[in-house]
């Protein structure tokens, strides 16, 4: 669908409003001058916001917002620019409901909660250094550091003084190349090393993963490991001293003991190096020195072993080897003069080192290492005073997963990324105070945040992953649903609702105003109380309601109920209030495709459109489009003020009325008022009498049923003007006349203008016929007697000359016989003769004469004689 000059939505269930808008991916949204959504399920709602192509599910939200094309940016919302010479580059969000799942946005209340949880602040930013700095929610704080604090001073700043070199906390130190320095006062004063600590400071090191390279940490369970693979028994022990002839430990490999070539047996008093003690004769790897008065080592479990005066392991798998050693409980192992595991899989290694009853699985590595929580590592005693208090953990590979030890050069890397940070932190110290100011009061930061909790609302939840919530009683209920304002909700999937006591549920709706309601995929209702319910239902502007899949109502108190259903403007109604259906169907499952587009108009039955102002399409499959106009049943009306009242009429025209079924009036104030009527032309009338008539003509009007009207007769206008008739010119008779076929009859008009045709012209030219051809033959006749009569006549004039050509020669009286010759010519007519004459006897004579026609060689001769006395 596309609504505004120029608006385009050329893609399944895309729709485009507004001037140049454009929807050119499926089921795309956008909405505002200039919109762009361009990739699939995307929705841009401001002028110029732009979607760019390729990214799909994704939103621009105001103007002048942009999500790039091609940079692969599915499923994100832009509110701005991103243009940093645009003043919308970037926009603010408020009203933003506490966020509950991992991917949800948190509001400045979330911000100062996570600061108040870790009992900590942004304070002091100075000179680019962070004296604390707490951020993440409670218990989750990604940077921690929190000063020494005497008599109201915080400690001295932390002081990385030589290249390379790391120090964070308080008074903290780093003064040697590659050093660094963890922790309140710890200090680095060599190179290439990493301090925890100071002369009296001392911590622990825990959560260290197993060493693989000779160079990394070993833990406290590969240590354990490295005894329990001897596959030597130390057997017969005898006063806390043992011996054995020729004994040797070999097959050190990686520094496991693997193999013992000899076991150490029959182990008996004797003396190493002085009273008391045990030696194996001939080896160096073995010998124990005795404590004077000591108690006897005790094993008192199977699996145990106890090497050194008062030694004590006492629990099954327990080792205890040294003076005073002691492994108390199940798996624990002692190692070193006093050294102590008091708990279930401890280790202590070193003379004094002491893992505390509280300290379960874990580690104390070092002379007087003392580990007092469980599952760690202690390296150091972690007391003022103590020269171990704190070691050095060197040759450490660089960490992978989370819970792995960092080194030196990952820390460098760390103080790198945090001195690029620095002048962002200071800038955000600012930021942040006035955050925490706005949430515990209400006020604003800069104009550019104001958040005021409503009196007595509830806390926004927002309990699912990615969900949002802001604003006092509002509820995000899904994953990645928004609900932003006072009351807000979204829910049943990634909705968003925006503003006082809107609702928005499904994947995609959006609710945005106050309030309104948006209840299924897709679905977008914005303005105040808008209602859009179904799939991609859409209702924009002020008390609006869209029902149905697809359906879509903008403006004031608008209504389109039904599949499809469109209804824009002012008081529009896209429904079905005359139902066929069984009355309990609600309207949006039949009511499919109405349209109603104009202030107040009505397209109120099955299938009907009604555009224009007041336009009112209120039967089936009725088509309005015009200013007040109307139409029934399967009836189009077109124009201003026009009204097809039959059933299945059709009128076009200003104030042009079809009134009667299947009638049809075409130009102004046309009128077809009766049954299968039709008037075309301005001011052309057929009565309600007149079934079937038609006029056509500008005045033409029927004075009876079944009749054709053309055009009108002269008369005087009512203002008196007189006017003329209407004449009727056939363009193109010849053509016409040669259509024809069949006999053919003479047309007629009676004094009252109607044509007719005469049949009795049928018999008149059938006699004129049959009389034509008798004269015809007669004068066939007649010509050919008139040519019998030409040819006689030239035959006679012929004669005539051949008379006047004939002439009897004279005989002398002493000639006896005389030829003569002549030409003669009369009436265009020649011919040539010659006679002859021959005495016969003194007083007679004889003669002959013959003659041609020059024409026609006709021949005449002539005889005589001539007697005298």
């Amino acid at each position: 669908m596309a609504i505004g000059r120029s608006a385009n939505a050329d893609e399944i269930s895309a729709i485009a409003i507004g001037f140049q808008a454009g929807a050119n991916k499926s089921n795309a949204l956008a909405v505002g001058t200039k919109a762009k959504a361009q990739g699939d399920f995307s929705v841009t709602l401001g002028a110029e916001a732009e979607v760019g192509g390729g990214n799909s599910h994704s939103v621009a939200l105001g103007f002048g917002s942009l999500v790039p094309g091609g940079a692969g940016l599915d499923n994100v919302v832009s509110i701005g620019s991103g243009n940093s010479s645009d003043s919308f580059a970037t926009r603010r969000i408020i009203n933003v409901t506490a966020g509950v799942g991992d991917n949800d946005a948190v509001n400045v209340g979330q911000l100062k909660g996570s600061f108040a949880a870790t009992n900590t602040d942004l304070v002091g930013v100075i000179d680019g250094r962070i004296n604390l700095l707490g951020v993440g929610g409670s218990g989750n704080a990604f940077v921690d550091v929190n000063p020494v604090v005497v008599g109201g001073v915080p400690s001295a700043a932390a002081d990385a003084s030589v290249e390379g070199s790391v120090a964070i906390g308080g008074a903290a130190t780093a003064s040697a190349a590659n050093a660094v320095a963890l922790g309140e006062g710890s200090v680095a004063d060599a190179v290439d090393t990493v301090s925890v600590g100071n002369a009296t400071l001392k911590r622990k090191i825990v959560n260290l993963a197993d060493g693989t390279a000779n160079s990394d940490a070993a833990t406290v369970g590969q240590l354990n490991g490295s005894f329990a693979n001897t596959n030597t028994a130390l057997v017969n022990v005898i006063n806390g001293q043992f011996t054995a002839s020729n004994a040797t430990l070999v097959g050190v490999i990686d520094g496991r003991l693997t193999s013992a070539n000899t076991a150490l047996v029959d182990l008996i008093r004797t003396t190493a190096g002085g009273a008391g003690g045990v030696a194996v004769p001939g080896s160096v790897f073995v010998a124990v020195k005795e404590v004077a008065g000591a108690a006897a080592a005790n094993a008192a479990a199977a699996g145990s072993l106890a090497l050194g005066g008062n030694s004590k392991a006492l629990d099954a798998g327990t080792v205890a080897v040294g003076e005073g050693a002691n492994a108390a409980l199940a798996g624990a192992t002692a190692i070193g003069s006093q050294a102590s595991a008091e708990l279930t899989n401890s280790t202590a290694i070193g003379a004094g080192a002491k893992v505390t009853a509280t300290a379960e699985n874990s580690v104390a590595l070092g002379a007087g290492s003392i580990a007092t929580e469980a599952n760690m590592v202690s390296i150091g005693s972690g007391k003022a005073g103590d020269a171990f208090a704190t070691r050095r953990l060197t040759n450490v590979t660089a960490g992978v997963a989370d819970t792995d030890a960092v080194n030196a050069g990952q820390l460098n890397a760390v103080k790198n990324d945090l001195k690029l940070a620095t002048d962002d932190i200071g800038i955000l110290k600012n930021d942040v105070l006035a955050l925490k100011n706005v949430a515990s009061t209400g006020a604003s930061v800069g104009g550019f945040l104001a958040v005021k909790p409503a009196t007595g609302a509830a806390a926004a939840v927002a309990d699912k992953d990615g969900a949002i919530a802001l604003g006092g009683n509002a509820v995000a209920a899904t994953e990645n649903a928004v609900a932003i304002g006072t009351g807000a909700t979204a829910k049943d999937g990634a909705a968003v609702s925006i503003g006082l006591g809107n609702t928005a549920s499904g994947n995609g709706a959006v609710a945005i105003g106050d309030p309104n309601t948006a209840t299924g995929q897709g679905a977008v209702a914005l303005g105040f109380t808008n209602t859009a319910t179904g799939l991609a239902a859409v209702a924009l502007g002020s008390q609006s309601e869209a029902t149905g899949s697809s359906a879509f109502a903008q403006g004031s108190r608008t209504s389109a109920l039904g599949f499809s259903a469109i209804a824009l403007g002012d008081g529009a109604r896209a429904a079905l209030d005359k139902p066929t259906t069984p009355p309990n169907t609600p309207p949006e499952d039949f009511a499919s495709s109405n349209i109603a587009i104009g202030r107040a108009a009505q397209a109120i039955a099955q299938t009907t459109i009604a555009i224009g102002n007041g336009a009112i399409a209120d039967a089936e499959d009725a088509t309005v489009v015009g200013d007040k106009s109307f139409a029934a049943f399967h009836a189009t009306a077109i124009g201003g003020e026009v009204r097809a009242e039959g059933r299945g009429s059709q009128a076009f025209g200003w104030q042009t009325n079809a009134r009667g079924t299947a009638s049809t009036a075409l130009g102004f104030r046309a009128n077809a008022n009766a049954d299968g009527s039709m008037a075309v032309g301005a001011n052309t009338l057929v009565d309600i009498a007149h079934v079937n008539s038609t006029a056509i003509g500008t005045g033409a009007k029927t004075s009876r049923a079944d009749q054709l009207v053309l055009g009108r007769a002269a008369g005087v206008s009512g203002n008196g003007t007189p006017f003329k008739g209407t004449s009727v010119t056939i363009a193109d008779i010849a053509a016409s006349t040669a259509a024809q076929s069949g006999p053919t009859d003479v047309m007629t008009v009676d004094a009252s203008g109607t044509i007719g045709r005469d049949p009795s012209i049928r018999a008149s030219i059938a006699s004129l016929n049959t009389l034509t051809a008798k004269h015809t033959a007669d004068i066939a006749t007649l010509f050919d007697l008139n040519d019998e009569n030409r040819r006689q006549i030239g035959k006679a004039n012929e004669g005539v000359a051949m008379g006047l050509a004939m002439e009897t020669p004279a005989l002398p009286a002493d000639a006896k016989f005389g030829l003569s010759g002549g030409v003669g010519y009369y009436n265009n007519a020649s011919a040539a003769s010659m006679a002859a004459t021959a005495r016969v006897s003194e007083k007679a004579t004889i003669s002959a004469g013959l003659g041609v026609g020059f024409e026609t060689g006709e021949v005449g001769a002539r005889g005589g004689f001539q007697v005298v006395w």
